[in-house]
């Protein structure tokens, strides 16, 4: 039987929102805009869904420092004006599981999105490949199988330290011929095997 979770997913509900799990607690409350509040409440089985405004231009810091999460699910508005996933994951330490659907083509800016030590899935549109990366998956620490797809770094022009702390055994860079810095990329990462850099 599909967890309610993964009917969620699964729905593809023509209105954009921003739904997912929790492990504790009757509200979530995350961010938009970069400081508007939401706060949505939870269901008995730990689940959560907010019909997201179209008028959404940043999810940055939308979920920083926001526990209990383990599960999130993004279905973003067509031609939004989202610029900013700045530290939108940033010190989430329970987040398992990240999907994020829609339109994020105009987004510039995803310093340290990632610092949740329990991903380990990752699912984001095609469409995701912003100029700035710096700590983009800082402290990814339990996830040795995690993959990034490799196209979302195609037009970044800095990936300084970019998985520093994390442990990731490939990070395939290939596609990053807009890239000018590479400092310190693995710092700390001890369990890469394999390091793809453009030709």
């Amino acid at each position: 039987m599909r967890s309610v979770f993964r009917q969620l997913i699964e729905r593809q509900a023509i209105k954009p929102y921003i739904a997912g799990h929790v492990t504790d607690g009757s509200t979530v409350t995350f961010k938009i805009n970069g400081d508007s509040n939401i706060t949505v409440d939870v269901d008995s089985n730990g689940n959560f869904k907010w019909i997201a405004d179209r008028n959404i231009t940043s999810l940055e810091k939308a979920f920083n420092n926001v526990v209990d999460v383990d599960k999130v699910f993004i279905q973003l508005p067509l031609n939004n004006n989202i610029t900013s996933c700045y530290y939108m994951f940033d010190s989430c330490a329970d987040l398992t599981d990240v999907v994020i659907y829609g339109d994020l083509s105009k987004v510039a800016t995803a310093n340290k999105m990632f610092n949740a030590s329990k991903l380990t899935s990752l699912k984001i549109s095609n469409s995701f490949s912003p100029k700035n990366m710096e700590y983009f998956a800082f402290a990814c620490t339990q996830n040795i199988n995690l993959i990034f797809d490799k196209s979302m770094f195609k037009n970044a022009t800095t990936l300084n330290r970019a998985f520093m702390n994390a442990f990731l055994s490939l990070i395939d860079l290939s596609l990053s011929d807009n890239c000018s810095d590479f400092s310190y990329i693995g710092q700390n990462n001890s369990y890469l095997i394999t390091l793809k850099l453009p030709i």
